[in-house]
């Protein structure tokens, strides 16, 4: 995946975070075609090595991820 814009530093911070480790929520909304809702990072345990080193680099606790879909084909 790649980053093409963000609305932020956290954003910018999270993405390269996941792309790091190549999990996450905009990863599983990118390979699932779907909503993926964080409602509490640090009770969240889907992607551990993402977990850890984003509640240890930003305050941000809550995402959603979804993705860009056309068609039925992905976009980002």
């Amino acid at each position: 995946l790649q980053t093409m814009a963000a609305a932020g530093q956290y954003a910018a911070e999270l993405d390269e975070v996941q792309r790091r480790h190549a999990q996450g929520p905009v990863w599983d909304a990118a390979r699932e075609r779907c909503l993926v809702l964080v409602e509490d990072l640090a009770t969240d345990i889907r992607w551990p090595a993402y977990q850890q080193e984003a509640l240890s680099g930003t305050p941000i606790r809550c995402q959603m991820a979804l993705p860009m879909l056309t068609d039925g084909h992905l976009l980002g």
